[in-house]
């Protein structure tokens, strides 16, 4: 048996923006070996390979980084010119700034601000102008950022606390 899977909310949640924007991606799901019947049920688990080509497949389809969810798409190839843009920062708080920076040049983007607080520096989202009824995209994006500061200097950063603007799910 497998030690890691993703719960079937995540895969369901991901496939919102594209069932708002009209997609069929009943084929994608059938190429993935992810049966409908499967994310109906709610303790269901899939494999993050099978989560992996998901997200990369509704992300082609959909010609959109934030999936259906933003104001507007972020086209694909936008995450990566702005890992360009940072890569050679010479601290992370430089790097995760100018990250910020770069996608503030998109009006229709994601709004995250940056603050220090003594040692502590804190990511926050305006989550407020997002189509992300399940907050796939909101929680993705924060689990990004996190994980891309981690990749930059080659250590997990500790996550000392995570606050939404949203009820805890059951």
């Amino acid at each position: 048996m497998r030690e890691r899977t993703i719960a079937s909310h995540f895969a369901r949640a991901a496939l919102g923006g594209a069932r708002r924007r009209g997609y069929d991606y009943s084929g994608l799901l059938l190429q993935l070996g992810i049966s409908p019947e499967l994310l109906d049920e709610p303790r269901a688990r899939i494999a993050p390979e099978q989560f992996t080509r998901l997200i990369q497949g509704l992300w082609l389809a959909l010609d959109d980084e934030y999936l259906g969810f933003g104001q507007a798409p972020s086209k694909p190839g936008s995450f990566a010119m702005m890992c360009h843009a940072i890569i050679h920062c010479r601290s992370l708080e430089k790097a995760l700034h100018r990250g910020l920076l770069f996608y503030s040049l998109f009006p229709e983007a994601p709004r995250l601000t940056l603050t220090r607080e003594d040692e502590m520096i804190r990511l926050s989202l305006d989550d407020s102008q997002l189509r992300d009824p399940d907050h796939f995209l909101s929680e993705s994006l924060l689990v990004i950022w996190h994980r891309l500061g981690s990749w930059l200097i080659g250590q997990r950063i500790r996550l000392e606390q995570a606050t939404f603007s949203y009820p805890r799910p059951e």
